[in-house]
């Protein structure tokens, strides 16, 4: 066997699988279970297209994931490069408008805040904001633009 052969078969592809359950209740409403004793949740269809209040929906969660991964991801490299910090809060919108006779997200933006106690970190800090939002599976996979507006606060 050459070796670009030998080098692919011996490469092991990392696959990861996520499963829910739904169940419809009435309307435009369903109770959400991701499983493992995660909490379920109430979605459906938001207000603007008949949804009722209170629901969760398909719209808050495509926004609430980008904000999720960026954050996960933040944190998992600030770990990693032993970066201390004390908070992150991001403010985040989604748009969606019709496009060809289709509605469809055509842009996000994040607005993560991180706080650092000391000045020699922020650059760090900025550095890493910037490294999750490349490596964020969840922003890697959609397709439209994610901005992320970035703040480090020293405090």
């Amino acid at each position: 066997m050459d070796e670009q052969k030998k080098t692919a078969a011996t490469k092991k592809t990392r696959t990861f699988h996520y499963h829910i359950d739904l169940k419809w209740l009435e309307g435009c409403r369903a109770e959400l279970d991701p499983g493992e004793g995660k909490p379920k949740l109430l979605v459906g269809a938001p207000v603007e297209f008949k949804g009722e209040p209170g629901n969760i929906s398909p719209e808050d969660m495509m926004v609430s994931s980008l904000s999720v991964c960026q954050m996960n991801t933040f944190v998992a490299f600030a770990h990693h490069k032993s970066l201390e910090f004390t908070a992150y809060m991001d403010s985040a919108d989604g748009v969606m408008e019709v496009i060809d006779r289709k509605l469809r997200f055509t842009g996000v933006t994040l607005r993560p805040t991180v706080t650092v106690t000391r000045e020699d970190d922020r650059e760090t800090a900025l550095k890493l904001l910037e490294d999750a939002h490349h490596s964020c599976a969840i922003s890697n996979s959609v397709n439209f633009e994610v901005i992320v507006e970035t703040r480090v606060v020293v405090a």
